[in-house]
């Protein structure tokens, strides 16, 4: 007879504020809690990486435990009774938001986050005197790395998810910390043998916007303003869906028509789409490696499209550099064609042009920069904007 497969549920569970909630083997008391839409407040807790604890705003109380604990940290035990609504939990949560903006300038009005700050929305939710404590990092530094991101101090929450982005993800280690207490600071690291790539990790993943892309918006919305030059904007195929998010729409949702009526509507006299440039990229690159496969070149031959990856290669690994594709950039080839080809096509002097990226990375921006890539000693991109930079 055939043996019927039964499929066993779990019969671990947790009590949050009075209801029984399953869990799997591993889960944190926060992850039990989001999985059942119950909301716990925290800063320092993101899904790419170990639970660090650091923000303690996430705090709970757990019956037979002397101390609060934090949720993100603390795995869930069968038979736990946890509650998030207590007013000792209240009291210590609040408090900790304080403590928080008294190592954060507010900034607000040049913030990535200003119209999605999660740090005010959390004062004005439990009612926090944000100026309760003074203001104890006024005098810390901005870290720049080339044109590209910055690490601001003063609005450090010591978190340290920059810090994790830069070590576990990207393997980098160029941030690191310095000094003790109150006197702890995210800097680049003084070890020689590492360099920042760009990439832009650290701005992605910092909840507050200590670290962010070296906005370039300000001085394109001054052109636009003011114009006495051919305006052209071109964005990446990415950009026409996550640009999206940050007006409502559905996740993975193309806006590619809103989007260029947009910059259309903003000033900018043309728009084009990189996807056609990354055809041309593709076409060069496809010709370069028939070249390379016949024996005239390093093998295997590795892209340069992404400048982070050039970076990369061209500080840590400088013995690889002969096997990158000479080819341009999606985003330098677009350019490169709108200064030249396009520009004789439309009787307009290049010099009379500017050219501005939309784009998902802080590294385009520092590629555009770069000087071996002018043509006829233009730049083929004169401002990169990322996705939430336009979105402002």
């Amino acid at each position: 007879m055939p043996i019927k497969k039964q499929i066993l549920k779990s019969n671990k569970s947790i009590c949050i504020n009075g209801k029984d909630y399953e869990f799997e083997p591993d889960m944190t008391i926060l992850e039990v809690a989001k999985r059942n839409g119950i909301y716990i407040p925290t800063f320092c807790n993101h899904p790419d990486f170990p639970p660090k604890a650091n923000c303690r705003v996430c705090v709970v109380e757990i019956e037979g435990r002397r101390k609060l604990e934090t949720s993100c940290s603390v795995k869930a035990e069968s038979g736990m009774k946890i509650r998030t609504d207590t007013e000792r939990v209240k009291k210590a949560r609040n408090m900790n938001i304080e403590l928080i903006f008294a190592e954060h300038i507010e900034k607000c009005p040049t913030c990535i986050w200003r119209t999605n700050c999660s740090l005010l929305e959390m004062a004005d939710k439990y009612k926090v005197r944000i100026q309760r404590f003074a203001d104890r990092k006024g005098k810390r530094k901005t870290y720049k790395f080339a044109n590209a991101v910055e690490l601001d101090g003063t609005q450090c929450i010591d978190c340290r998810n920059c810090v994790d982005a830069c070590t576990l993800l990207q393997k980098i280690d160029y941030l690191e910390v310095d000094g003790k207490g109150i006197h702890q600071e995210i800097r680049p690291t003084r070890d020689k043998g590492k360099e920042c790539i760009y990439c832009g990790q650290c701005a992605v993943h910092c909840p507050v916007g200590a670290a962010q892309e070296q906005a370039d918006w300000d001085e394109v919305e001054a052109l636009l303003k003011n114009k006495t030059k051919t305006l052209v904007a071109q964005f990446a195929p990415s950009v026409r869906v996550a640009i999206g998010e940050e007006f409502g729409f559905g996740y993975g949702e193309e806006t590619t028509e809103k989007m260029v009526a947009a910059l259309k509507a903003l000033g900018f006299d043309y728009v084009f789409d990189v996807n056609f440039s990354a055809d041309i990229t593709t076409m060069v690159e496809a010709e370069e490696l028939l070249e390379r496969a016949s024996g005239t070149g390093s093998m295997p031959m590795f892209t340069s499209c992404c400048p982070a990856w050039v970076k990369y290669i061209e500080f840590y690994h400088p013995e690889l550099i002969p096997h990158l594709t000479n080819s341009k950039s999606p985003q330098i080839h677009g350019g490169g064609l709108i200064k030249t080809y396009w520009a004789e096509k439309m009787k307009i002097n290049p010099d009379n042009i500017i050219v501005v990226s939309v784009m998902p990375c802080t590294a385009k921006k520092f590629e555009a920069s770069r000087e071996e890539l002018k043509i006829n000693k233009l730049n083929p991109v004169d401002y990169v904007v990322t996705t939430r930079e336009l979105a402002w």
